[in-house]
C-alpha cells in the first residue's frame, strides 16, 4: 500500500535586502542573499542563493530542515536539502554565519500534496471503499469530498456518474483503470484545487451576539458580530474568514466548533455566505498570506449559513476579476478620498493551489496606503496603494535581482483606478502551457488567476483627533459618538441624560430619577446630560425670574446676561415610534428600541444633539440624526408615511463618518447647522412644520422674550431651549423688577450674579 506522505515545495523569489552598513572593526557582515532560486528535482531541493558575504556561511536549514553545502563563493551559494514530509507544510531558508541567523526569502510553500486517481478517500489505496464514498457523494448521503481531482477517475475535469462507473469496472474487472496519475501519485496536468488538506470545515448556522440563529433575510453590516457554530473551524494567525467578497476579523477566542467574527467593510448590497482562507505562508514581511481558499461546506441547514449585508459608506471602490483580459481593476475615485487619510485595500486572488513549480496558491492581501510628502496629492496616493500591493502580491518584497514578480499592481490617476495583472513572472490568463507529462511535480509554471475581487476603503477620520476647530460634520459624527456609547448603567449616554421634567428639580430628586430603562417616552423627548444640567443651575437658566434678574441688572454685557455653558454641556432631542409607525420596509433590528413601562416598545427614528461651544457668539451647535425612510411612502400599519415623517427636510447622508461609528448606529444619517440654508436640516421625525419655516429658528424663538429697549433681541433669543416653556413668565418676572426698580427698589437682586453688581 502507497502512502502519500512528501508534499511539493516551491520556493518563492526573494527581494533586495537592504544595503549594509560600513564595517566596522571586530564586525562581521552577515550573508545577503538578494537573489534566490530553487530547483526541484527527484531527490529534494537545490537552491542556489547569489549575493554577498555567502562565503561566511557556516550552515543553513531550508523548510527546518537540515541543507548540504554543494557549493560556495563570496557572491553565491548552493544548498541541497531531501524534500520533507507531510508535517513540513511551510519553512524559511535560514543561512547560519557569525553575524547569526539571516533569513532569505519568503521561504518554501506547500502548492499540494500528490494524489492517487482513484483513491476517493485519500487512503493510499484504490478500493471498493472509494467507490462507496463516491457513490455516496454523487447522491448527496456524504457531505464533501477532500479531493476532488482523485474522484474524478476519467480525468475530465467533471466529478460525475461516469467516474463511478469506471471506478467500479476497474475494481470489478480491472479494465479502464483510472486516468493518471495512477497507480502512483502525483499532480493532475491541469491546476487543480489542493489534496491533503483533511476534512473541511463545516458551518452549522450563524448566529447573532445573543445567541440567537441568524435568517437568509437578517442584514449584517460592518462592525456587528457574528458567532460561526460549525466542526472543524480554523483558529489561529493562519485562518482569515469572510463572507464572499466581505472580509471578517476573527477575534481570539473560541474554538474548532464556534468562532466569533467581525464583518468588515462591505462593497455592495447582497447576500454572501461563509468563506475560508487558510495561509501556509511563513514569512512574516508580508502584508497578506498565500494559502488556500478552502470550501466551506454546509450541513444539511444550508438555509441558515447566508445572510444579507448592506453596503459601508466607507468603502469607494469594489472590484472582481474579469475574464475577459485576466485583470483585477479597483475603482479609486478622487472625490471620495482624503489623500492625507489614505486609503485600506484588501484583496483575494483566486489561483490554484496545485500546479508544481513556483504556485503558492490563493492570495489574501490587505495594505493601507498613504499619500507620501509634505503636500499628499492623489496621485502619490495612488502610487504608494499600487507599490504596497505589489509587494505583498509577491511576497512582501518589491522586484529586484533576479525576481519576476507573479503580479504586479498600477495605478491609472487619470482613470481613478488600481490594475492587477501579470508580471513577467505570470503567464498571460487563458495561456498556461502544459506540463511534461513525467515531470509536472518539476516544472515551474505560475498559473493565470482564476478569479478574484477587492475593495479599496477610504481611511475614516477617529474622534480621538477631533478639537474645537475640526470641521463641523466631524465634530457632530464624534457627538454622535459620545451619545451612544454605552454607559455604566449598559445604555446608551444619551438615555441617561436629565428628562426635562425633572430640570427644574432639586438635586436629591435628580439622584432619585428612575433608571432610565425604566422611564417613559416623554421622558427620553428632551433631556441634557449632568455638565449641561449643573451650568443651567449655577447660571440661573431654570429660573424665570432669575433669567428676567440677569436681563434687568446685567444688560450691560450680553456675556453677563447669557453666560456659556462648559465645552462638555449636551442636550439631547430623541424621536420615538412604534413597530407600527416606522417606514413599511424598514428592518426593525437595524433600530436601537427599548421597552417603556408604559406602552410599546419604542424605536429611535431620530436624535438631535446640541454641544456647547463655550462662548456665547457661536454658543450651541447642533447636529441632528435620523433614520431615512428610503422608497417607503406608507407606515406599516398601511397610512402615510408624511402623517409621521417630514419630507421636507433635508435627506442628510452618511459621508465623514468617524471610524469610531459602529453597528446599528452606523445605519443614521445626519445634518449639522449650516447645511442645507438651515432650512432644510431638520430633523423628518421631529414636528411637521420643522422644516417648512424661514429657518428653524422660526419655532424656537417661541421661546424669545421682548424686553422692551433691550437690544439686540437676536442675541438674547439664543435661550430658547430654557425659554420654550417659561417666555411668559419671564416676561412677568422682568416687568416686576423694572416696575420696582423705578420706584427705587431692587426686586429678585438676590438672584443677579455678584459680577453685575459689583
Amino acid at each position: 500500500m502507497f502512502r502519500r506522505s512528501r508534499p511539493i515545495l516551491t520556493l518563492a523569489l526573494a527581494g533586495a535586502l537592504s544595503p549594509l552598513p560600513a564595517v566596522a572593526d571586530g564586525w562581521v557582515p552577515p550573508p545577503d542573499g538578494a537573489c534566490v532560486q530553487p530547483r526541484v528535482d527527484a531527490d529534494g531541493i537545490t537552491v542556489i542563493i547569489e549575493g554577498t558575504h555567502l562565503d561566511g556561511v557556516r550552515g543553513a536549514r531550508v523548510a527546518g530542515e537540515r541543507a548540504v553545502i554543494q557549493d560556495q563563493g563570496e557572491q553565491h551559494l548552493v544548498l541541497h536539502t531531501p524534500r520533507g514530509d507531510a508535517a513540513a507544510l511551510a519553512g524559511a531558508v535560514v543561512l547560519e554565519s557569525a553575524a547569526g541567523d539571516q533569513p532569505v526569502g519568503p521561504g518554501l510553500q506547500v502548492t499540494g500534496l500528490p494524489f492517487i486517481r482513484g483513491d476517493v478517500d485519500e487512503d493510499g489505496q484504490v478500493d471498493r471503499a472509494d467507490a462507496d464514498l463516491l457513490a455516496a457523494w454523487l447522491a448527496g448521503e456524504a457531505l464533501y469530498l477532500t479531493c476532488q481531482p482523485a474522484a474524478d477517475v476519467n480525468g475530465d475535469g467533471a466529478v460525475d456518474t461516469a467516474d463511478l462507473k469506471r471506478l467500479r469496472r476497474y475494481l470489478r474487472w480491472g479494465r479502464e483503470t483510472p486516468a493518471a496519475p495512477f497507480p502512483l501519485p502525483g499532480l493532475p496536468d491541469e491546476p487543480a484545487a489542493a489534496c491533503g488538506l483533511g476534512a473541511p470545515p463545516v458551518v452549522e448556522g450563524l448566529f447573532g451576539p445573543d445567541g440567537m440563529p441568524l435568517s437568509s433575510r437578517t442584514v449584517l453590516r460592518e462592525g456587528d458580530l457574528v458567532e460561526l457554530r460549525g466542526e472543524r473551524l480554523l483558529t489561529g494567525t493562519g485562518a482569515h474568514y469572510g463572507f464572499g467578497d466581505v472580509s471578517a476579523e476573527l477575534l481570539p477566542f473560541g474554538d474548532d466548533t464556534s468562532v466569533t467574527l467581525r464583518v468588515g467593510p462591505v462593497g455592495s448590497d447582497g447576500e454572501r455566505c461563509p468563506s475560508l482562507f487558510e495561509s501556509t505562508d511563513a514569512d512574516p514581511r508580508a502584508d497578506g498570506a498565500f494559502g488556500v481558499a478552502r470550501a466551506v461546506h454546509p450541513d444539511t441547514l444550508a438555509r441558515q449559513v447566508c445572510a444579507q449585508f448592506a453596503a459601508s459608506a466607507s468603502v469607494v471602490g469594489q472590484g472582481v476579476w474579469s475574464a475577459d483580459d485576466g485583470t483585477l481593476r479597483l475603482p479609486v475615485p478622487a472625490d471620495r478620498i482624503d489623500p492625507m487619510l489614505g486609503v485600506r485595500a484588501r484583496i483575494n486572488l483566486t489561483r490554484p493551489a496545485l500546479s508544481g513549480g513556483a504556485d503558492r496558491g490563493a492570495r489574501w492581501v490587505e495594505v493601507e496606503a498613504h499619500a507620501l510628502g509634505d503636500r499628499p496629492t492623489y496621485a502619490a496616493l495612488l502610487a504608494d496603494l499600487a507599490h504596497k500591493v505589489t509587494r505583498s502580491l509577491n511576497g512582501g518584497r518589491s522586484p529586484a535581482a533576479c525576481d519576476t514578480p507573479d503580479w504586479i499592481a498600477t495605478a491609472d490617476a487619470a482613470r481613478g483606478e488600481l490594475m492587477i495583472h501579470p508580471g513577467p513572472g505570470g503567464l498571460p490568463p487563458g495561456l498556461p502551457p502544459p506540463p511534461p507529462p513525467q515531470e509536472s511535480q518539476l516544472a515551474p509554471m505560475v498559473p493565470p488567476l482564476t478569479g478574484g475581487n477587492g475593495t479599496i476603503q477610504a481611511i475614516q477620520p477617529s474622534c480621538e483627533d477631533v478639537g474645537v476647530n475640526s470641521p463641523a460634520r466631524l465634530r457632530a459624527w464624534c457627538a454622535f459618538v459620545q451619545a451612544t456609547r454605552t454607559s455604566p448603567l449598559g445604555l446608551p449616554w444619551f438615555e441617561s441624560g436629565i428628562p426635562q421634567s425633572a430640570w427644574r428639580d432639586g438635586l436629591n430628586a435628580i439622584n432619585n430619577l428612575p433608571h432610565p430603562a425604566d422611564r417613559s417616552v416623554s421622558d427620553k423627548r428632551t433631556m441634557m446630560n449632568a455638565n449641561a444640567w449643573t451650568d443651567a443651575q449655577s447660571n440661573g437658566y431654570l429660573s424665570a425670574c432669575a433669567k428676567a434678574a440677569r436681563v434687568s441688572y446685567c444688560i450691560g454685557g450680553l456675556s453677563d446676561w447669557m453666560p456659556p455653558f462648559g465645552l462638555s454641556s449636551h442636550i439631547y432631542k430623541g424621536f420615538w415610534r412604534p413597530y407600527h409607525k416606522l417606514p413599511a420596509s424598514l428592518d426593525a433590528s437595524t433600530l436601537y428600541s427599548y421597552d417603556p413601562p408604559d406602552g410599546p416598545r419604542q424605536y429611535l427614528v431620530g436624535l438631535h444633539i446640541s454641544v456647547s461651544r463655550g462662548n456665547i457668539s457661536t454658543y450651541w451647535h447642533w447636529a441632528t440624526f435620523w433614520i431615512p425612510r428610503g422608497t417607503d411612502t406608507l407606515s406599516k400599519d398601511g397610512q402615510p408615511l408624511s402623517l409621521t415623517y417630514n419630507g421636507a427636510c433635508s435627506t442628510g447622508d452618511f459621508q465623514d463618518q468617524p471610524q469610531e461609528v459602529q453597528g446599528i448606529w452606523g445605519n443614521y444619517v445626519m445634518c449639522v447647522n449650516g447645511e442645507s440654508g438651515g432650512t432644510q436640516c431638520g430633523n423628518p421625525w421631529g414636528p411637521l412644520d420643522e422644516c417648512t419655516q424661514v429657518s428653524c429658528r422660526d419655532c424656537h424663538l417661541a421661546g424669545a422674550v421682548d424686553f422692551p429697549g433691550v437690544t439686540p433681541l437676536g442675541e438674547l433669543s439664543t435661550a430658547w431651549m430654557f425659554t420654550l416653556t417659561d417666555a411668559a413668565a419671564v416676561k412677568a418676572c422682568y416687568e416686576e423688577i423694572e416696575a420696582g426698580r423705578a420706584n427705587g427698589q431692587t426686586p429678585y437682586i438676590n438672584l443677579a450674579p455678584q459680577e453685575c453688581l459689583d
